[in-house]
């Protein structure tokens, strides 16, 4: 009976956006990457009638920053979209951020420059599953 690899489960937060503020856009401590925005935020009301909001802005930080806005509680928050900009791309990227629990897939050069600038800003922490037999 072969066994397989431990699975790599991470779960996913947007807690750094409240606590860390405008420090969770750093990228300096990560080797492939220029700098990082956040762009966009979107935050669910559930009830009757539900909504769901979406805030964009060049600077979603500043507008915290000066009073614009409020954080509201943490399970509001279910989206935050990134503008990346990685070392030797043609152009800047999207990353998208949902709070979950997802096993990782493929790595490629681009994803793991990514991934790493995720779990250093504590939006991702990483869960190893148990390994499991094959017949």
């Amino acid at each position: 009976m072969a066994k397989l690899p431990p699975q790599r489960w991470v779960k996913y937060t947007l807690a750094p956006l409240v606590k860390d503020g405008r420090n969770c856009l750093a990228c300096r401590d990560v080797a492939g990457m220029e700098w990082a925005l956040l762009e966009e935020v979107e935050f669910y009301y559930g009830g009757s009638p539900w909504q769901r909001l979406v805030r964009k802005s060049d600077d979603l930080f500043a507008l915290v920053e000066r009073g614009i806005f409020k954080w509201p509680a943490l399970e509001r928050i279910v989206r935050a979209r990134f503008r990346v900009r990685l070392q030797n791309a043609p152009r800047a990227r999207q990353f998208t951020v949902r709070p979950c629990l997802r096993i990782l897939g493929v790595e490629d050069e681009p994803g793991t420059v990514l991934e790493n600038w995720a779990k250093n800003r504590k939006f991702m922490e990483e869960q190893r599953g148990e390994a499991k037999s094959v017949e």
